[in-house]
């Protein structure tokens, strides 16, 4: 019977210790999954940074041709304004009203009587006419001008 129990007990403590490896053995893989998990999570997060980083110097490009363009855009804006009114007359001291609704009819009679039909080779045609852009003057202000 002895023999028995020291042959039990010795098998006991075998398979304790191979149970103890065992759990040991497990308790290391599951450290070494997180740890790699973590890796490839760290990784991820790199290459995450890596791409905003390149995006924010695209952004920065982009925001400093944007500007290039508006600039350019505003000269070339002011550039044909500009030309625009190089072929404008301005006629002050029109009285307000005088003109009816069409204006531009009013100005090439009014040309044609004070320089006189014979100064032109054609019929004379005003494109547009109108008041300048300001609040119509009340009492003794002065008078806006008519653009032709």
């Amino acid at each position: 019977m002895d023999q028995l129990v020291n042959f039990l007990t010795e098998k006991f403590t075998q398979h304790r210790k191979e149970c103890a490896e065992d759990l040991a053995v497990d308790l290391i893989r599951a450290v070494v999954d997180r740890v790699e998990e973590r890796l490839t999570q760290g990784q991820a997060i790199q290459r995450l940074e890596e791409l905003a980083a390149e995006q924010e110097e695209q952004s920065t490009a982009l925001a400093a041709e944007i500007g290039m363009l508006q600039n350019q855009q505003k000269r070339l804006l002011e550039k044909v304004e500009n030309h625009a009114r190089r072929h404008n007359i301005q006629i002050v001291g029109l009285p307000e009203g005088k003109e009816g609704s069409d204006a531009s009819a009013y100005v090439g009679k009014m040309l044609e009587k004070l320089i006189g039909k014979g100064a032109f080779r054609k019929p004379l045609e005003v494109d547009r006419a109108h008041r300048a852009l300001m609040r119509k003057p009340q009492g003794r202000e002065p008078l806006r001008a008519m653009v032709v």
